[in-house]
């Protein structure tokens, strides 16, 4: 998907609908600020979806029922997470590059995954089942940090570990 700006919500009548079935892999552009409604519900095959830095919002249903696909990374620049835009999906995997976006209570509905933020990330809830792990590397000196928060079953419960941290060198907190 190419262009600049906002995608225009899609309906049946979308310009790939009768390749619905061999779409596989999906690429949006840079450039692309949102992915308009329904732009690719229901597209059973699809198992991979590379999201730009320029993308600020994934519209309702966006995803909805892209059963084949199983982890993706939400871009730090998206800002806004629209109803049910990865609902029934089969997603498993979940990465947010930066803070969560605004999003509403229906985001992930019928998906059990684990999704992965930063450090200072604050949890929200998002629907389905999702198991929460707050963490980045930090690599001072070629080490490795691992932060992690862990949320269980979409609760908010945190529990902050530290892993190795004196060990690896890392002494700023």
């Amino acid at each position: 998907i190419v262009g600049n700006g906002p995608m225009n919500a899609v309906g049946e009548d979308a310009p790939w609908a009768e390749y619905a079935d061999q779409i596989t892999s999906v690429n949006v552009g840079q450039g692309v600020s949102t992915i308009g409604n329904n732009a690719f519900k229901g597209l059973t095959n699809l198992s991979e979806v590379i999201l730009p830095d320029s993308l600020e919002s994934i519209g309702k249903s966006a995803f909805e029922g892209t059963s084949s696909l199983a982890k993706i990374q939400i871009p730090a620049s998206v800002q806004n997470l629209e109803s049910r835009a990865f609902a029934d999906s089969g997603l498993q995997q979940i990465e947010f590059a930066g803070q969560l976006p605004q999003a509403a209570g229906d985001v992930f509905s019928g998906v059990t995954a684990t999704a992965v933020i930063p450090c200072d990330a604050t949890v929200k809830a998002m629907g389905g089942e999702i198991t929460w792990q707050q963490g980045h590397d930090y690599q001072p000196s070629g080490e490795k940090l691992v932060c992690m928060n862990i949320l269980i079953m979409s609760r908010i419960y945190l529990q902050n570990l530290v892993l190795d941290a004196i060990a690896h060198g890392y002494k700023d907190f």
